[in-house]
């Protein structure tokens, strides 16, 4: 969210605030945009209620090498290896890079879907986050309901808006047709839309849905 100090730095220009809340739609974590949005009561709500980024990284810190014990994989990897007092952990990355530098769970990961090795938002996006990924960690059990957070964001005086669609990967459709009567519209344009064809299929939905 914008501070006082950035948005006295816009005063001159014209713009939209918002922020980005992380809930789960079932047991789907997604991202749900809020325009608009009453910037300084956001803040006091996240502070007392948000999930923060410690929480999530301790979470996929203690469950993820969980989840590969169940497939027979041990990770070489010491949660007492992370600082958790620091704003950003970086658990993904240190979990990612212990699995490349692994035979065996490299192999384990290849097998499951290739492109989880490519890069840790596909690690977290297409694996820890996937509920049909053997990796699933379950993550909607930390978030707030989309519901939920729909209900924060017009509360703050703003639009929520379903954020990347194509980030969720083959939950997409389950996902935009499971939220579309709580948001007001659809991010339509972001690097995850890379082609013309998805751009058309997110502002098709939209039309369709209006």
């Amino acid at each position: 969210y914008l501070d006082k100090k950035n948005i006295d730095m816009l005063k001159d220009f014209d713009y939209v605030t918002g922020c980005e809340f992380v809930c789960a739609y079932e047991n789907v974590p997604i991202e749900i945009l809020g325009y608009g949005i009453d910037v300084e009561a956001a803040k006091k709500y996240l502070d007392v209620y948000g999930v923060t980024e410690n929480t999530l990284e301790r979470y996929r810190s203690d469950e993820t090498p969980k989840v590969f014990a169940k497939h027979g994989v041990k990770l070489k990897y010491d949660p007492n290896s992370i600082d958790f007092t620091k704003k950003c952990p970086m658990v993904l990355e240190k979990l990612h890079e212990v699995i490349l530098q692994d035979p065996v769970a490299s192999q384990f990961l290849y097998k499951e879907n290739p492109n989880l090795l490519n890069s840790v938002n596909a690690f977290l996006r297409e694996g820890l986050n996937n509920p049909a990924s053997k990796i699933f960690i379950a993550p909607h059990k930390v978030y707030p309901s989309y519901q939920k957070i729909t209900e924060v964001i017009r509360g703050l005086g703003g639009m929520p808006f379903l954020a990347h669609p194509y980030q969720y990967g083959e939950n997409m459709n389950r996902v935009l047709e499971g939220v579309k009567n709580c948001v007001c519209g659809v991010e339509c344009y972001h690097p995850s839309s890379n082609t013309p064809e998805k751009i058309q299929y997110l502002e098709s939905f939209c039309h369709k849905n209006t």
